[in-house]
C-alpha cells in the first residue's frame, strides 16, 4: 500500500500541536502497514480517534465522543490523502475540545 503522504512525517510535522493534547498508539505492525494494513490511535480526554490503513491503499479514518461513544467523524474506504488527514485531525481537536 502506498501512501499519498507519510504518515508519520505528517503527524510530525503538521499534527504536532494537537498531538500534545493526545496519547498516541500504533498497532504492532505499524512497521508493516504497508502489506498487512494496520491503524493508529489518538485519545484526549474526551475524544478519541483511529485511521486504520488497508492493505489495498484505502484508509478509514473515524473519531468518536470518549464519554457518549457518538461518532464525531467517519470516513471508510477512502484513499488518503493530505487534506484528509487534516480534515480528520481538525475533527478530532473540535470533539476534544468542550
Amino acid at each position: 500500500m502506498e501512501l499519498p503522504c507519510d504518515v508519520d512525517d505528517w503527524l510530525e510535522k503538521k499534527g504536532v500541536r494537537i498531538l500534545a493534547q493526545f496519547s498516541l498508539t500504533k498497532s504492532e505492525n505499524w512497521s508493516h502497514r504497508h502489506q498487512q494494513g494496520a491503524w493508529f490511535d489518538l485519545e484526549g480526554l474526551n475524544a478519541w480517534g483511529r485511521v486504520t490503513f488497508w492493505p489495498d491503499g484505502k484508509a478509514d479514518m473515524e473519531v468518536l465522543d470518549v464519554k457518549t461513544g457518538e461518532t464525531k467523524f467517519y470516513w471508510a474506504g477512502k484513499t488518503l490523502c493530505d487534506n484528509d488527514l487534516a480534515e480528520w485531525l481538525s475533527a478530532l481537536d473540535v470533539a476534544n475540545v468542550r
